[in-house]
């Protein structure tokens, strides 16, 4: 009910249609994550590639548990795992911003969907990797640059931070699975795990819910009826002109509206009159993008991350450069 910016089929409708996967997924992740957190899957993990991703990516090894959450399940469950690890000390600010808008990517299912709305079946591993290539590129590139590097290495309400142990004694391994087992020995009783995951789903359903539903059709309902987004992607047809990507001015409106939903630059380039190369940029770009506000943007805004809107519209326009840069070289080799 409500005018038509808001009940329309490209507005109210996307959202609505979103709304029974997150509901399920939030019912589900409620009574999951604490099998996740709390017997050792994180410690284990974390130790065995605490260097590694120390030493590329500025955060510790649990990260990659975050990643593989979303990228198996969905990024907002990836956000709602770094946003619990954070006000329990595993992660600082800085961490907890950083795995948020680096590690929480687009699942592997979604992928697939956008890939066959553009007709890239055939093409999924090739189209696939490029988007792994680019999130690969961003994820060393934002922690050292604004915003991210001036994010204070300051834990949630100043708690102890819990660093990770690692020994040089007995290998890596042994270290992980001691960790593990350490933490599995605290985890909380099937009572604890059933009544926090009460409290969590209705917490999620209470104040989530919608606020997803209000900036996700707010979102949508800028970039359906007014020209805003088309006003801002006139410099952006000068950068696709100078990257030799066809159907330019058409496209541009396309690489800046993935901020408010991930699907609708698919939708926007999947017509007759694009060329294949541009349809597989945006593609890609529109996964690699990450932040969008249908979901994860809305998700972040909520949870006690210290990012800020602004915060959310700069990352989103520094991923999208990066991830163009990388990207259409390899459409360019492919096409």
């Amino acid at each position: 009910v409500g005018p038509e910016f808001i009940i329309s089929e490209n507005t109210g409708h996307v959202i609505l249609g979103i709304m029974p996967s997150l509901i399920a997924l939030f019912l589900i992740a409620g009574f999951l994550l604490p099998l996740v957190l709390d017997f050792g899957l994180m410690d284990f993990f974390g130790t065995m590639i605490s260097k590694f991703m120390r030493t590329l990516f500025l955060v510790p090894g649990r990260a990659s548990v975050d990643t593989l959450s979303s990228w198996l399940g969905d990024a907002t469950l990836g956000i709602m795992i770094t946003n619990t690890q954070y006000k329990q000390g595993f992660y600082n600010k800085k961490e907890s911003c950083i795995i948020a808008v680096c590690f929480s990517l687009v699942s592997l299912p979604f992928s697939t969907v956008i890939a066959d709305q553009l007709g890239f079946m055939d093409k999924f591993v090739p189209f696939y990797l490029t988007v792994c290539a680019a999130s690969l590129v961003c994820a060393l590139i934002l922690p050292r640059i604004y915003p991210l590097c001036k994010i204070k290495n300051e834990t949630y309400n100043n708690i102890p931070y819990e660093e990770e142990e690692i020994s040089e004694e007995g290998g890596l391994y042994k270290q992980g699975l001691n960790n593990a087992m350490n933490r599995a020995a605290k985890a909380p009783t099937l009572n604890e795990i059933i009544v926090n995951g009460f409290k969590n789903i209705v917490d999620i359903y209470i104040s989530l819910i919608p606020l997803v539903l209000a900036w996700g059709t707010i979102s949508l309902a800028v970039a359906e009826f007014t020209p805003i987004f088309t006003w801002i992607s006139y410099p952006v047809i000068l950068i696709l002109e100078l990257l030799k990507i066809p159907n330019a001015a058409e496209a541009a409106p396309a690489v800046l509206v993935g901020f408010t939903d991930m699907f609708i630059p698919s939708v926007m380039v999947s017509g007759d009159g694009f060329a294949e190369v541009t349809k597989f940029i945006i593609g890609a770009l529109s996964i690699s993008q990450l932040v969008y506000m249908t979901e994860t943007g809305a998700v972040i805004l909520k949870s006690e991350i210290p990012l800020k809107l602004k915060d959310l519209i700069v990352l989103f326009l520094i991923r999208t450069v990066i991830s163009l840069l990388v990207i259409t070289p390899i459409a360019h080799m492919l096409f």
